[in-house]
């Protein structure tokens, strides 16, 4: 297992190479006097002026920027005034239009990730990220990750509890969900997200297993072996 953080959608790397930049500094002055000035009440509205001939592409520009900048507020178009209006996004107004215009593909994504665990079965590895609650943030992430059930987490095999041992699982909760687990569980970390576009592992789907096994307290013995080379295991072997 190579990485343990949170994948980067696709969503969301565009938008970081797309910066954008059409808000004069004196735009930007009057949107931050604005945030600053009304932060306690986060009543109010600001106005600033789009450029003469300003076309609808142009426009959207200048509500992205602000969106991207300023995360609890929203905007409106004034185009009889060529104007924008920014204002404050109301208590539970934010939720509603994201629920509204969640994309309905996300609600059927699958993740596959690497369930890593030291001296635990598989069963009580995936029983501990079931279980798991961060106290000590207040993240919705900790929360929605408390006494989780194990029918979320679908595998093609159970590994020995006697061995470090790490193999896929998938799982329709997010990788923000099952990340904050690497921080507080010592036995069991998970990582290697990537979006899975096939339907979920069951028993039965296991095509090997690869095993670095330590000998020790042993000693060779000399001695023939008659068994052909043909039947003889060799390093990468399966199974």
């Amino acid at each position: 297992m190579t990485e343990f953080g949170v994948p980067k959608r696709e969503d969301e790397v565009e938008n970081e190479e797309a910066k954008i930049e059409v808000l004069t500094e004196k735009q930007l002055m009057i949107i931050s006097s604005f945030v600053e000035d009304s932060m306690a009440e986060k009543e109010g509205e600001a106005l600033i002026d789009f450029p003469e001939n300003c076309d609808k592409e142009l426009r959207t520009q200048y509500h992205k920027q602000i969106k991207q900048q300023f995360k609890n507020l929203e905007t409106f178009t004034l185009k009889e005034e060529n104007r924008l209006k920014v204002k404050w996004v109301k208590k539970g107004e934010r939720g509603d239009r994201r629920n509204k215009r969640r994309d309905p593909k996300k609600k059927d994504e699958k993740f596959k990730f690497v369930l890593w665990k030291e001296n635990m079965d598989t069963t009580a590895a995936v029983d501990h990220l079931c279980r798991y609650r961060d106290f000590t943030k207040p993240s919705i992430y900790a929360l929605r990750i408390l006494r989780v059930n194990q029918k979320l987490f679908n595998f093609a095999g159970t590994k020995d509890k006697r061995a470090i041992t790490a193999q896929f699982v998938t799982s329709k909760l997010t990788p923000e969900v099952l990340v904050v687990a690497n921080k507080k569980l010592k036995n069991v970390k998970v990582g290697n997200f990537e979006l899975l576009n096939a339907d979920h592992l069951t028993l039965g789907d296991l095509k090997g297993n690869e095993f670095n096994i330590v000998l020790r307290e042993c000693e060779l013995i000399s001695g023939t072996n008659d068994e052909p080379e043909s039947k003889k295991a060799k390093p990468g072997d399966f199974f």
